[in-house]
């Protein structure tokens, strides 16, 4: 039996549907640095070449998704 569950986009595109993804192939990550290592930027490019998001935002210019 596959387990699947609901995810939302989460990138404020509303446009999109909903997709149905099995558990099994969800992964989640954690980046651990000190201050000022690049957490964020290694996650923008991670998200952008992903295709997860569509544009890389830059940290000194406040427009990072993660932040």
């Amino acid at each position: 039996m596959k387990t699947e569950k609901k995810l939302h986009a989460q990138s404020g595109d509303r446009s999109r549907r909903p997709q149905t993804l099995e558990i099994g192939k969800v992964r989640n990550i954690g980046l651990a640095a000190h201050i000022d290592a690049g957490k964020t930027t290694v996650t923008e490019r991670m998200l952008y070449f992903t295709g997860k998001t569509h544009k890389i935002g830059e940290v000194h210019e406040g427009k990072a998704t993660m932040d």
